[in-house]
């Protein structure tokens, strides 16, 4: 047994350099959720996929996390979104490659909206007991204010806003580095 490779050891340190031997209470996060979706269902029609055509979100959320006791932890994140909606205009659709039978026609390029929202997230965990924490989160709605000018051949405007949400989730420690996570959204 070697006691000074041993972290369990008594370390002796300057007052000054104990923060360098224990976690930090303070820590950043960094997360990127990316979705796309290319199939629509039709009324009577089934699924059709459309080359060129369809929804894109793309949402980047760096935090900062803060541990407020040995028992609870406080996160605050700024939550960048990007939208991307395109459609083949008047219900035309666009061909990706030569079809037969069917003369060479020119590209066509789909119609693309784009736009981009902020919002906040707060989270709130709480150890409840050894190796069982409590999570509760919430997320405010982030206003996509430039679909609200999209209407293309609808009545209505579109709205793709993306809504508030709240979480609450209950995560055990399955291992040594390892936890289980069930939520509801």
């Amino acid at each position: 047994h070697i006691s000074w490779l041993d972290p369990e050891s008594v370390a002796v340190l300057p007052a000054f350099a104990e923060g360098l031997i224990r976690e930090p209470s303070t820590w950043t996060r960094y997360e990127v959720d990316y979705q796309r979706l290319q199939t629509f269902n039709l009324q009577g029609a089934g699924a059709l996929t459309a080359p060129g055509n369809g929804f894109e979100r793309r949402l980047i959320t760096p935090g900062i996390f803060h541990q407020l006791d040995q028992h609870n932890v406080l996160g605050v994140e700024a939550v960048l979104a990007y939208q991307s909606y395109g459609t083949s205009r008047l219900g035309m659709q666009a061909l990706s490659e030569p079809r037969p039978g069917m003369p060479q026609l020119d590209d066509f390029q789909p119609y693309q909206e784009s736009g981009y929202g902020t919002g906040v997230r707060l989270n709130l965990s709480s150890e409840i007991s050894p190796g069982m924490t409590l999570g509760a989160g919430f997320q405010s709605r982030i206003d996509m204010e430039e679909f609200a000018y999209y209407r293309g051949v609808y009545a209505n405007p579109a709205d793709f806003d993306i809504p508030a949400r709240a979480s609450l989730g209950l995560a055990f420690k399955a291992l040594s580095n390892s936890w289980l996570r069930m939520s509801v959204e």
